[in-house]
């Protein structure tokens, strides 16, 4: 990877990882269920999402974070869980009148709802007053219309009752129905946590590649006397070339190593760098469960753990865009290394596709699209974002070509075949061909050209005598 690549996205993954307080009481909420009625659609979170004490979780219709956050005219807290469900069939929330919802845990027993319903017209953000209510009382909510965007609370808003439960906390039908939206609130108060904060670098890095981790430590308020860090699971170090700053002193006792014996106060640092790090093959984020002490004795967990994300070997296209029972993509919202050839570069704008011999995949972003030519065999890294229900990598990163030129097969398919996908989509983002078409349509009257008949581009109906039509679309800047 070059290095402005790789500054970019350390740029791009310090603005949108989500950062978890860590030993938190947390709630691991892997398998619940939000399942919406009057127009049944259901959300399984997914497996290892673990929601802190006092934290939200937002579920959204079909936009990311960021744009989320630009609509409704905020930026949500960075403990908020948020889960872009990309308009997927089947899966909630899809609002247009008279919905309610009611919460599930992993094991079908509802925890609470049903909600009260909108109204058959939508168009109301409906915001609960108290965790302790009852979801079905009209009472227990307050509803106000969804085109004043400031009357929407996602990821706060809720009055902590250390009740323990966790409810449905608010639902919007946004004006825009992208970012409508269902939110659940753990009503527990959060521990104490420890003070001052830390940084890690490098950011990002490559699991084989012997790396060394400086994990910078600073008061906020009091004098710090003492701090620990967690070696995470995945993670292989050895301690005989640790550097700390000098005057403190460390001791190692399984995978915790705690740094003492010296006392700062907020204008100083402390530093400790664990050279040769390696990790298991994994791609993921990790964190260190920084504690801080004030006297040497009592460690509490600073509020914000930093992150660093390590990245192991390319995985088949096929594997990473595994979905789950419910429709929903095993690896949302989670990193992921692909190794494959560019089938479409920046001649339509972004996203670019890349293909393997498993199947195809949209990488939406510029630095990769603009940085690379149809058959080069590239490996990329990227969050898995879903948009529209096209599985898309954003953001992305190129980290290696390797090679240019290489040939990749067009895969012949019929019309019936691209139809006959299923929840699959094998097709999906890849370079297919259709034989002996005999008519082409545009609102079905005969097409004679590939005419651009509006805006971003024209779909048009193909037929090759299979029995069925299937739909092409021609982009404006084909």
């Amino acid at each position: 990877m070059k290095a402005a690549q790789m500054r970019m996205l350390f740029l791009i993954f310090l603005t949108i990882v989500t950062i978890q307080p860590s030993l938190t009481q947390g709630l691991d909420i892997s398998g619940y269920k939000v399942v919406q009625a009057n127009a049944t659609q259901t959300f399984v979170v997914p497996a290892g999402t673990t929601i802190p004490a006092g934290g939200y979780v937002i579920i959204a219709r079909n936009a990311s974070r960021t744009s989320f956050e630009t609509f409704w005219g905020l930026t949500l807290p960075a403990s908020t869980l948020f889960f872009n469900t990309a308009d997927v069939s089947g899966v909630a929330p899809k609002i247009n009148g008279s919905e309610n919802f009611t919460l599930r845990n992993a094991v079908d027993a509802v925890l609470d709802g049903p909600t009260v319903s909108l109204p058959g017209a939508g168009g109301e953000n409906v915001r609960r007053l108290d965790a302790n209510a009852s979801a079905s009382l009209e009472t227990s909510w307050s509803r106000t219309s969804s085109s004043t965007t400031s009357n929407a609370t996602p990821g706060s808003g809720m009055t902590n009752t250390n009740s323990g439960k966790l409810v449905i906390s608010e639902f919007s039908d946004a004006t825009a129905f992208a970012n409508e939206f269902v939110e659940l609130y753990y009503d527990t108060t959060p521990p104490a946590t420890g003070q001052g904060t830390a940084r890690i670098s490098p950011s990002i890095w490559k699991y084989d590649q012997p790396t060394t981790l400086e994990i910078v430590i600073a008061p906020t308020a009091d004098s710090l006397r003492a701090y620990r860090l967690i070696k995470p699971g995945p993670f292989h170090w050895t301690l005989s070339n640790l550097e700390i700053s000098q005057g403190a002193t460390f001791q190692a006792s399984g995978d915790t190593l705690t740094i003492s014996g010296f006392s700062i106060t907020s204008s100083d640092t402390q530093y400790v760098r664990i050279p040769g790090i390696t990790a298991d093959d994994t791609t993921d984020e990790f964190s260190l469960a920084i504690q801080t002490s004030i006297d040497g004795q009592t460690y509490l967990p600073i509020s914000v753990q930093p992150q660093t994300l390590v990245y192991g070997t390319p995985r088949d296209i096929r594997m990473v865009k595994r979905k789950e029972a419910n429709g929903m993509h095993t690896l949302l919202g989670k990193w992921a290394v692909v190794k494959g050839v560019v089938t479409a570069s920046n001649e339509f704008g972004i996203p670019a596709y890349l293909q393997d011999t498993t199947g195809g995949l949209a990488v939406y972003d510029a630095s990769v699209a603009d940085s690379v030519q149809r058959g080069d065999e590239i490996i990329v890294l990227g969050l898995v974002a879903p948009y529209n229900e096209l599985f898309e990598l954003v953001p992305a990163a190129l980290l290696e070509k390797v090679s240019e030129g290489k040939s990749f097969d067009t895969l012949v398919v019929t019309a019936a075949q691209i139809n006959a996908q299923g929840a699959d989509e094998p097709y999906e983002g890849r370079l297919v061909r259709i034989n002996s078409i005999t008519a082409v349509t545009y609102n079905g009257s005969p097409a004679t050209n590939w005419a651009i008949v509006s805006g971003t581009g024209t779909n048009y109906k193909v037929n090759d005598g299979s029995g069925q039509l299937a739909e092409v679309r021609v982009n404006s800047r084909t």
